[in-house]
């Protein structure tokens, strides 16, 4: 799906089941690996949206930037996509929120941070956003791997 319709595609097993790289495997990892750390924050969504309401979301480290405009694209993808019938530009965006994710690991703690309230809000941002992504492009997300 992330390959234009009018491109030609050869079909391998080793780059579909590729766990480094554009392909279902690393999105679904990624996406797990969100709801992982959700669930070991134990935050119900009704305290997620307290923190939401009552302190809302703050950025404190220069990366969650970076992550907070790809959640931001959503819907201008979602236009673009409907507009130009371009399916693999919204699978570029799932790519690109779960690299940015991935790269959110290795510059920043989340659980045993000051700021994991707000970092649990960002990823509960990325997991929703993600959700939806998958969603509309038919693939059902797995919670743990």
């Amino acid at each position: 799906m992330c390959i234009r319709d009018s491109s030609t595609y050869r079909f391998a097993y080793d780059k579909m089941l590729d766990p480094k790289g554009n392909t279902a495997v690393y999105l679904l990892y990624s996406y797990a690996r969100i709801s992982s750390i959700l669930r070991k924050s134990e935050y119900s969504q009704d305290h997620l949206k307290g923190i939401a309401t009552k302190t809302g979301f703050k950025i404190t480290h220069p990366h969650e930037r970076y992550l907070a405009v790809s959640l931001l694209r959503f819907p201008e993808v979602l236009d673009t996509v409907v507009d130009e019938m371009n399916l693999h530009k919204l699978c570029d965006l799932i790519y690109d929120i779960s690299v940015k994710i991935a790269e959110g690991y290795n510059k920043y703690r989340i659980l045993d941070d000051p700021n994991k309230d707000t970092r649990i809000l960002l990823c509960e941002a990325s997991r929703v956003v993600l959700l939806t992504a998958f969603s509309l492009v038919g693939i059902s997300p797995l919670e743990k791997i």
